[in-house]
């Protein structure tokens, strides 16, 4: 399975992976996210099985939300099978987290994911279940339950500074933003249990009590401003060195004066030309837009810039990223603007999915298309002949044009 399939699935896991067998799920992600399906887990805290559970957090989830989050709260719980152990007549889970990070770490892997993307899904699943060893002060904690922790600021306080470090070396986003995806994974997943937990014929626990507690550690949270507090200044600070990337662009971010508008923190790198791919045109839905697909012996001429976060945050807003446009890294050479030198270097791009048709975009986008060429000093004539070829196919998918 590819990486934008995969990110397409999760827009709507239900509707798109509930039909799947145990041997389609096998065949696209792997034998250990096959493992979830239909795995009875046999605990009062659940009514789902595992993967319906998976799914169900997934759709909890709030629509704007990452799509990192959203990989996380897939597979959130794919070690499970692999930690179940019986107890009292029931499964239990001890380590789960963990293990359901490692795990996802590999498949993210070969889906394509970038290692610091890869860090950032793993630290959501890996804590994901912290917080059960925390109790609110009206259910005790002490000596008659010695391994809970009782919600309060000094313990969130020093739960979220332990971890400050780690967050810091996969991330230049501020650590608050970080808490807030993992509450929201929480309450996700709290979301897709059983409403009321019964043990030994008496109600132990349920949905409602377990979500107040996420709610009340998540407003402590939000008060705590040492160590998150004083990072997120940091990091506004001068001397702070942010993490950038390169960013491959072959439509209109190649106008230099509307990139400088739309991310003014972009410098340019230099071009490059992106080999077997063809340039062309889909009809999404507020209009037609330039992306490419694959095509051997073809040929797109781009600029490469280089970007810090906001920029990139600016870039998935203007692309429609993830419902219209998915990323795509690879490593490809460019010829540096100042140096003239080739290197080679790791870039990011949109691609629009394959679902949409072919389309003819408005006049005014390709005028701003084909002064981005003459910025770069591109040849016009590719650029002119994707737009002959989108009048020719208008309509059509070309879902299997290679």
């Amino acid at each position: 399975m590819e990486r934008k399939e995969f990110e397409y699935s999760l827009i709507k896991p239900m509707e798109y992976w509930k039909r799947k067998s145990r041997e389609d799920i096998e065949s696209l992600l792997g034998a250990e996210t096959a493992a979830m399906a239909g795995f009875d887990q046999r605990n009062p805290h659940h009514c789902y099985d595992l993967f319906e559970h998976s799914l169900r957090t997934v759709e909890n989830l709030s629509p704007d939300s990452p799509v990192s989050l959203r990989a996380a709260a897939f597979f959130h719980d794919v070690g499970k099978p692999t930690a179940a152990r019986e107890k009292e007549g029931r499964l239990v889970f001890y380590g789960h987290a963990g293990t359901s990070a490692r795990m996802a770490w590999r498949i993210l892997e070969r889906l394509g994911y970038f290692c610091e993307e890869r860090q950032e899904i793993c630290f959501y699943i890996a804590h994901h279940d912290d917080f059960i060893s925390y109790a609110m002060p009206e259910e005790g904690s002490g000596r008659e339950k010695p391994h809970l922790r009782l919600v309060n600021q000094e313990n969130i306080a020093a739960y979220l500074a332990k971890f400050e470090n780690e967050i810091a070396e996969w991330t230049v986003s501020p650590a608050g933003e970080i808490w807030e995806n993992l509450f929201q994974l929480c309450c996700a997943d709290i979301s897709a249990q059983a409403e009321i937990v019964y043990k030994n014929g008496r109600v132990v626990n349920s949905r409602r009590k377990k979500l107040e507690k996420i709610t009340r550690i998540r407003e402590l949270a939000r008060k705590y401003d040492s160590p998150p507090g004083a990072r997120d200044e940091a990091e506004k600070s001068p001397g702070k060195k942010e993490k950038r990337k390169s960013y491959l662009a072959y439509g209109s971010n190649l106008n230099i004066a509307q990139m400088r508008e739309r991310c003014p923190g972009a410098e340019i790198m230099g071009t490059a030309v992106l080999k077997d791919y063809r340039l062309l045109a889909r009809r999404g839905p507020s209009g037609a837009y330039l992306s490419i697909e694959e095509e051997e012996g073809a040929a797109v001429p781009a600029a490469v810039w280089s970007v810090g976060p906001e920029d990139e945050k600016a870039l998935d807003e203007y692309e429609g990223f993830p419902k219209l446009y998915y990323k795509k890294e690879l490593s490809v050479p460019i010829r540096e603007r100042e140096s003239g030198m080739v290197r080679e270097c790791r870039v990011f791009m949109y691609i629009m999915y394959r679902e949409y048709p072919y389309g003819i975009p408005a006049d005014a986008y390709v005028e701003d298309c084909l002064q981005g060429y003459r910025d770069f000093g591109l040849d016009e004539a590719v650029l002119l002949e994707a737009l002959a070829f989108c009048r020719a196919a208008d309509g059509n998918y070309g879902k299997d044009r290679r």
